[in-house]
């Protein structure tokens, strides 16, 4: 399960930053690093949350921005914003999306089951003061020697004092599957490749047109990888979506 999550997230990644069509200056989601905070640390946090820390918590800082606020992440899933001074962390504010109601509400494919929310290391530009963080709602299924999974976002303004609102919902994040089709040690040693795999990326665009949001283009890639052939073999499928945040 991990090694699909991961390289979901590391393709994701590499398609955060993007340029405006209509403006000059770049228009940038920001994607978070790991600031590999000491144990004492985090739990200086936690220990300040009105919802206290479950599970892992990581502390994150969005790269490339002159922003000084570091953001702690748990599986609650909550994010928090802080600030360091003295080397000392102070909670500015917390959203906790433990109860929230998700808009996607099924998966794409009857065989999944449901693996709970989380929220994905990043910040996306509504406009030029205002942002959303992608709250995803994951579902997944284990097979013998693969596995799929899905994952879908609201897109969730943070407001001050906690307060959220959703600008965009149920939009398709991510997907991977693997179905192992290699079964002797022959087939093992002689194929190329011995899975059928497919996996989905999704690429976001952002366009200042004059509006208060700005427009978001939602560029989707399908792959398709059969077992039994070479990689220069896979096909892929592309389409795209424009999108307003806020806008039913």
């Amino acid at each position: 399960m991990q090694n699909y999550k991961w390289r979901s997230i590391a393709i994701l990644l590499l398609g955060l930053t993007v340029q405006s069509s209509f403006a000059e200056q770049a228009i940038s989601a920001q994607p978070f690093i790991n600031m590999k905070a000491s144990l004492p640390d985090i739990n200086s946090i936690c220990q300040q949350l009105s919802h206290k820390c479950s599970g892992e918590a990581i502390l994150w800082k969005a790269k490339n921005t002159q922003d000084q606020a570091y953001y702690l992440i748990d599986e609650n899933p909550q994010i928090v914003q802080v600030k360091k001074q003295n080397n000392q962390y102070t909670v500015i504010n917390q959203w906790n999306f433990k109860n929230y109601q998700h808009s996607n509400k099924e998966p794409h494919s009857d065989d999944l089951g449901p693996n709970g929310l989380k929220i994905f290391p990043a910040l996306y530009p509504l406009n030029k003061n205002e942002y959303a963080i992608a709250v995803l709602n994951t579902w997944f299924t284990g097979y013998s020697g693969g596995g799929r999974f899905e994952e879908d976002a609201d897109f969730v303004e943070l407001k001050p004092k906690g307060q959220y609102q959703v600008a965009l919902k149920d939009i398709a994040f991510s997907s991977n599957g693997m179905i192992r089709a290699c079964f002797s040690e022959q087939e093992y040693k002689k194929s190329p490749h011995c899975h059928d795999e497919t996996w989905m990326t999704l690429n976001i665009r952002f366009k200042d047109t004059g509006q208060p949001y700005y427009l978001w283009q939602l560029n989707y890639k399908n792959y398709s990888w059969d077992a039994f052939k070479s990689k220069k073999t896979i096909t892929i499928e592309q389409s795209s979506e424009d999108v307003m945040p806020f806008k039913k």
